[in-house]
C-alpha cells in the first residue's frame, strides 16, 4: 500500500468512559498510523471527554439538541466530525468509522487496505466482530472503512434514521462493492445490544423510508423475531412499523426501482448462503 496513503478515524461517543480508552489505544497501535482520530463527543456527562484527551485523540464537541429518532444524533456527530477532520487533513484517502466500543487489532487497517488495493471498486469494507457471522451483502458497522471516492460519490452521510444502511445502499447503487471480510476480526466490548419497542418501530419506519419492500421487511424481521430476544415481539413491531408508517420524505438519492431489485438479490443471496 502507498506509504503516502492517509486516513482519518471518526468515533462518535456519549458517556463511553468505560471503553473509549481501549478504542483510542487500538487506533494508536495500528501498523499504519492515522492522520487524526476525532472523538465526536455528544454531550457526555461522564469522563469520556477527559479520557479522550488523555489518550491523545482530537475532540469535536457536537453541541446538538437531543433527537428521539434513532441515529440522528450519531449521524450529526459523524458528519460534523468528518468536516472538522477534513479541515485539518484535507487530503485524506479513507475514513475509518469506529464505534466507541470497538477495539481493532494492530494490523486491522493494513489488512483492510490490502483489499482496497486489490479491488478498485471496493467502496466500503470492514472486518467482523469476534463470534459473529457475516452477511455478505451488508457490511458490519463497528469498524467500517470508506474510501473517499465512495464517500464523495454518495454525497457523504445523511442525517436520518439508519444513515449507515442508507450509505451502504447508495454505495451499491453507484456501483461500488461493499464487503465484510470474515478473516479480519475485531472486538466489540459490548457485543449484545438490547432494543426496545420504539427502536423496533423505528427500524420498520426506516426500511420503508429507504423503499425496501414490505416482503423484505417481513422476512428480515421474521428472522430477527425468531433468533432475537424477546422472541416474536421484535418481528411484530418492526413489521407493523413498516406497514403503518407514512414517511414525510424518503431517503435521498436512492432509486426506488433499484432498491426493489437489490432486495430480491439480497434475499436470494441469503438463501443460497444458508442452503448451499
Amino acid at each position: 500500500m502507498d506509504s503516502l496513503l492517509r486516513y482519518i478515524v471518526i468515533t462518535t461517543a456519549r458517556n463511553e468512559e468505560k471503553t473509549i480508552g481501549y478504542v483510542i489505544q487500538s487506533v494508536s497501535n495500528q501498523t499504519i498510523k492515522p492522520s487524526i482520530h476525532v472523538i465526536a463527543d455528544d454531550g457526555s456527562t461522564d469522563n469520556t471527554f477527559e479520557l479522550s484527551k488523555k489518550y491523545g485523540a482530537d475532540i469535536y464537541e457536537t453541541n446538538n439538541p437531543r433527537y428521539t429518532y434513532k441515529g440522528y444524533n450519531q449521524a450529526l456527530g459523524f458528519i460534523g466530525a468528518i468536516n472538522y477532520a477534513t479541515r485539518l487533513v484535507p487530503d485524506w484517502d479513507f475514513v475509518l468509522k469506529l464505534d466507541a466500543d470497538s477495539v481493532i487489532p494492530k494490523n486491522y487497517m493494513e489488512s483492510i487496505f490490502e483489499h482496497f488495493k486489490k479491488n478498485s471498486m471496493l467502496g466500503i469494507a470492514a472486518g467482523i466482530p469476534l463470534g459473529a457471522s457475516a452477511r455478505h451483502s451488508r457490511v458490519t458497522d463497528g469498524a467500517r472503512v470508506i474510501s473517499r471516492r465512495c464517500y464523495e460519490a454518495i454525497g457523504g452521510y445523511h442525517v436520518m434514521m439508519a444513515f449507515d444502511s442508507h450509505a451502504l445502499l447508495l454505495a451499491n447503487q453507484y456501483g461500488f462493492k461493499t464487503i465484510t471480510f470474515e478473516e479480519i476480526k475485531y472486538l466489540e466490548l459490548r457485543p449484545s445490544k438490547k432494543y426496545g419497542i420504539q427502536a423496533w418501530i423505528h427500524l420498520g419506519m426506516e426500511r420503508k423510508m429507504m423503499y425496501l419492500p414490505l416482503y423484505h421487511t417481513f422476512l428480515a424481521s421474521l428472522k430477527n423475531g425468531i433468533t432475537g430476544s424477546p422472541v416474536i415481539l421484535n418481528f411484530f413491531f418492526t413489521f407493523f412499523g413498516h406497514l403503518l408508517s407514512s414517511p414525510k420524505k424518503y431517503a435521498p438519492k436512492l432509486n426506488r426501482e433499484w432498491v426493489r431489485r437489490y432486495a430480491i438479490y439480497e434475499i436470494s443471496e441469503f438463501i443460497h448462503r444458508y442452503i448451499d
